[in-house]
């Protein structure tokens, strides 16, 4: 079984034995010329076998007169049979209907059987399809672009009482919109509103572009809107309505586009005002490369850290933790979900005297999240303990830095550490000792969980000091390429090795892909000379990756959509 076109008289290649007519109308006629041309056609293609024909359509009845008992015909005016209850809607689709139970009694199909078949057919791609639904609006992609099919589609729309019938519509073809100007005019009447993009002609098929879809717009009293992305943006749609996008050509990205929109305003009214869409984000990166965020929100309070992150979750949207944005490589097409920038920074500081005389007390420290783990490491300094003297040279925030379990010279979080306050996936704020969160090497459970760290408790008892922070410092500024962006180092140094030793030893050190190279100051970082992209950092990774023998791991975090 086969549908058959007659653009280019290919439908009379079909050498087949049971045929179907469902109307005959002008189409085509930059390649047939005239009317009578392709109505010739049709004879044609009805010359053999046995055809069904709608007895309603005057030039298929005209062939089904001309054949005489090699014709069946059908009228869709009388209604639907008994027991047929089609779930798509229209008087077209009764008719198609109809000519399926025609053709099924002929091929011996059990006329019970055949209904049942059809009451069981949902549609099929591009033919009043609904593509989605958002913010109580139905989207819907049609194939139809010409007059009669137009009309059919809309008035089964209509039957169906949406509070607004919206329809874009794209012409196909600057010969056909020429030829059936007066019968396009008139095929819209079902519509609350119309907009009209521009024709889709493909390349190279037609020259001459006399009659565009801003004369069919000013005919019909539409809203002209040139392009796709402009028309989605365009469409005022209350809830209960159904917005058609209709055409032949390239319309059919338009309900995904507007879909898109649709949803994102919804999840912008449920987030709050304080959200905003398309964020740049490269400038709050260290890196200074990628894309936007779809959502983005900056949060101050640990409260509207877990009320923003919950409605985002009950949303089903992703949700990534922004702090320093240190240690991460974010993807050029940006990243999907909300990002929340995390400036939560409230830490407190307690000293606790042992209660044996003559013993050191214990600096207790409840820092949250967003909190810069330097500045805590160099305030514990001022009070005389130095437990934290590594981490006042990490470029991080406190929540970043227990997420990765982040650490320098022999030193790593998880050794200050006591406990960790987060929020679970099932909503609930929970607290867990040090040793239940499984911190190793620049790692923990919140990388697995996707929980979202809310703050952290050190307990410091170090009063000797066993190095200068200015001078490790000085050691970081000499040793490293601080004065370009960078996101740290970008791979975990392997057992027993340095991997930029390794990296240096394969000679990659100062090697450069576009505007991004491995640094010649130090060969596990890899910098932004200015205006690098985060493909040219990945494609360096993987350079790098490629021709150190021993494996490499990133110790950098991929964000965002990095699907190519």
């Amino acid at each position: 079984m086969a549908e058959a076109d007659e653009f280019d008289r290919s439908f009379l290649q079909f050498p087949a034995k049971t045929k179907v007519i469902t109307n005959i109308e002008a189409d085509h006629l930059d390649l047939y010329g005239t009317m009578d041309a392709l109505i010739e056609a049709f004879h044609e293609f009805a010359a053999s076998g046995t055809v069904v024909l709608n007895g309603e359509d005057p030039h298929a009845a005209a062939i089904a007169r001309e054949i005489g008992p090699r014709a069946v015909t059908f009228t869709a005016s009388e209604g639907a049979p008994p027991g047929l209850r089609l779930a798509v809607p229209g008087q077209h689709n009764v008719a198609n209907a109809l000519a399926a139970l025609e053709v099924a009694e002929l091929i011996g199909v059990d006329r019970g059987a055949a209904i049942e078949a059809l009451n069981g057919f949902l549609g099929t791609r591009r033919r009043l399809e609904t593509i989605g639904c958002a913010a109580g609006v139905e989207v819907i992609d049609d194939y139809a672009h010409h007059p009669t099919e137009i009309r059919a589609s809309l008035r089964a729309l209509k039957e169906r009482r949406p509070s607004r019938l919206i329809c874009v519509f794209q012409p196909h073809l600057y010969a056909r919109t020429k030829d059936l100007f007066e019968e396009f005019t008139d095929a819209f009447g079902d519509a609350d509103e119309l907009i009209v993009v521009d024709t889709y002609s493909p390349a190279g098929r037609e020259e001459a572009r006399e009659v565009t879809s801003e004369d069919l717009a000013r005919a019909t009293g539409a809203r002209y809107v040139p392009a796709l992305e402009e028309a989605a943006a365009a469409v005022q749609a209350p809830a209960g309505s159904v917005v058609v996008a209709m055409g032949a050509g390239t319309i059919t990205r338009l309900p995904n586009l507007l879909l898109e929109r649709l949803r994102g305003e919804q999840i912008l009214e449920v987030l709050g005002p304080r959200v905003e869409a398309n964020f740049p984000l490269a400038k709050l990166t260290s890196f200074k490369v990628g894309g936007p965020a779809d959502f983005f929100a900056t949060v101050r309070s640990e409260d509207e850290m877990v009320r923003l992150v919950g409605a985002a979750w009950q949303l089903g949207l992703p949700v990534f933790i922004l702090g320093n944005g240190s240690n991460i490589l974010l993807a050029d097409k940006g990243i999907r979900g909300l990002v929340i920038r995390n400036l939560c920074a409230t830490v407190e500081y307690r000293e606790v005297p042992h209660p044996v005389p003559g013993r050191e007390g214990t600096l207790h420290i409840e820092a949250q999240s967003g909190a810069m783990l330097p500045r805590v490491g160099h305030e514990a300094i001022k009070r005389g303990y130095y437990d934290l003297v590594y981490a006042t040279g990490i470029p991080g925030s406190v929540g970043g830095a227990v997420m990765s379990n982040a650490g320098a010279y022999g030193w790593c979080m998880a050794d200050s550490l006591s406990w960790v306050r987060f929020l679970a996936r099932d909503g609930s704020v929970q607290t867990l000792p040090v040793d239940a969160c499984e911190l190793r090497y620049r790692h923990s459970r919140f990388k697995d969980t996707g929980e979202i760290v809310l703050a952290a408790g050190f307990d410091l008892h170090q009063r000797q000091e066993t190095a200068k922070a200015g001078e490790l410092n000085r050691k970081r500024r000499d040793t490293q390429p601080l004065t370009l962006p960078n996101a740290g180092s970008m791979f975990k140094n392997p057992s027993g090795a340095a991997a930029g030793y390794l990296i240096e030893q394969a000679g990659l050190k100062g090697h450069r892909i576009g505007n991004a190279q491995i640094s010649e100051k130090h060969a596990n970082f890899i910098v932004n000379l200015g205006g690098a992209s985060a493909h040219d950092v990945r494609a360096l990774i993987a350079l790098a990756q490629a021709r150190v023998k021993e494996p490499l791991e990133l110790e950098v975090q991929l964000v965002g959509d990095w699907d190519d």
